[in-house]
């Protein structure tokens, strides 16, 4: 079993808070996800009119949420050694490149519908694909049992948003001529939300992390 970074969250969080903000995380970016999905599907079916930028937008909160939930729910005080601390941190740091490549695949997705610009909506596929590969390699802190646990359920979930990928593109590339197409990638992006929200912490996470005592600094 190979040994993971070990980053000393204590002076902020006990490990059953650790585990308690990552499902919350988890949770919300599952929301995020299923609006998404559900929003593509209802305009691809015509339910809802396609305006100019709608589930773009949600890619971009996507993102941006990812951003500030892990940086900033300690306060600006706290910013210059939280960064430094997710740098450090193998897992917090595959989160939050998983976070910037969701706010860039939202901001080229609204650049592109937007400008008319086509060749940017590739982005969010893309984003999708590099994340799915994060997702497959995907560090996680904790027992052995709660590692090969959590780990798992991230490679098919990474799986999972690969599709996504690969459905969104040959949508693209065939002209949105086969509806099951462009039916697919909503209806799969909404299967990852859904394995979003029901994930679960393993006991034995983030043990790790020297969090068992609580001492925390004000904040």
């Amino acid at each position: 079993m190979q040994e993971h970074q070990k980053v000393d969250w204590s002076a902020f969080h006990t490990v059953e808070e650790m585990r308690q903000l990552s499902n919350l995380g988890h949770w919300i970016e599952g929301a995020l996800f299923i609006l998404i999905g559900v929003i593509a599907l209802l305009q691809t079916v015509g339910v809802v009119k396609e305006t100019r930028v709608t589930w773009q937008t949600i890619v971009l909160a996507a993102g941006l949420f990812l951003v500030s939930y892990l940086l900033l729910h300690h306060g600006f005080n706290n910013l210059p050694r939280i960064w430094s601390m997710v740098l450090k941190d193998s897992q917090q740091r595959q989160h939050l490149l998983i976070a910037v490549l969701l706010t860039v695949a939202g901001l080229l997705q609204i650049i592109s519908k937007m400008k008319g610009m086509d060749l940017l909506q590739y982005g969010w596929p893309v984003a999708l694909l590099l994340i799915g590969i994060l997702f497959l390699v995907h560090e996680q802190h904790g027992s052995s049992d709660a590692v090969e646990w959590a780990q798992r359920i991230h490679r098919y979930l990474g799986l999972l948003l690969m599709l996504v990928s690969i459905a969104f593109t040959l949508d693209i590339l065939l002209g949105h001529r086969h509806r099951w197409l462009a039916l697919s990638w909503p209806v799969l992006i909404t299967l990852c939300g859904l394995f979003l929200i029901l994930y679960r912490e393993p006991p034995g996470s983030y043990e790790d992390q020297k969090t068992s005592t609580p001492h925390h600094k004000s904040h």
